[in-house]
């Protein structure tokens, strides 16, 4: 089974790249804004955890004493409305938030597009990085409620991986790709059948009248 599937899921993840790109300046002018109190941020980050078998190089870079397991992390930006603007899977488990943002490619895009992010205090003192104080507690209290059924998605969709690929890392972390991916795909057809509903409602209505 490992080889279609080792096949089947970069072929599927490079069809479905668009799903998830970093936003255009059009874009971006768009969220800029959504948080009156942040009007640099476009999104908020975080790193989500996912359970790995041990792996057979490298091994103490991806083991955490305090989680007793290996793990690697994948860097998430996600927008006020719950769509994945960026996602980056496959940071060593043991290296911190703050090491994996300066070394992912996130980390220039927002640094060339010139916006900023919500982030915790993982992420303290990082460029671009928005990160919680006393004044600003309540305001990212809310967004991070906002962003939690996100990243809970992300985490249940690492556990399903986990179980049915755990044969190969390179494979988990693209399935965690491709997860995302599926996921804004399936958010932007909903969005379009509403939207098409809506639309036909109006033009019924206007029939009536």
């Amino acid at each position: 089974m490992g080889g279609w599937i080792n096949a089947l899921v970069p072929r599927m993840a490079n069809r479905l790249k668009p799903e998830i790109q970093f936003p255009t300046q059009e874009h971006i002018a768009r969220l800029l804004g959504t948080l009156p109190d942040f009007p640099t941020a476009i999104g908020s980050i975080d790193m989500t955890i996912h359970e790995m078998r041990m792996p057979h190089t490298n091994e103490q870079t991806f083991y955490r004493y305090d989680k007793d397991t290996h793990l690697f992390n994948t860097l998430t930006l996600v927008d006020f409305t719950g769509s994945f603007l960026h996602v980056e899977p496959a940071f060593a488990g043991r290296m911190a938030d703050r090491t994996a943002y300066q070394l992912s490619e996130l980390y220039q895009y927002l640094d060339d597009a010139n916006v900023d992010v919500l982030a915790d205090r993982g992420f303290t003192g990082e460029d671009h990085c928005i990160t919680p104080n006393e004044q600003q507690a309540a305001s990212q209290m809310a967004d991070r409620a906002r962003q939690e059924c996100v990243y809970h998605e992300l985490h249940s969709v690492a556990l399903c991986t986990y179980h049915l690929f755990r044969h190969r890392r390179a494979i988990h972390a693209g399935m965690i790709l491709l997860s995302c991916q599926l996921f804004n795909f399936r958010k932007r057809v909903r969005l379009a059948n509403a939207l098409s509903r809506a639309n036909e409602f109006v033009e019924m209505e206007d029939l009536v009248q």
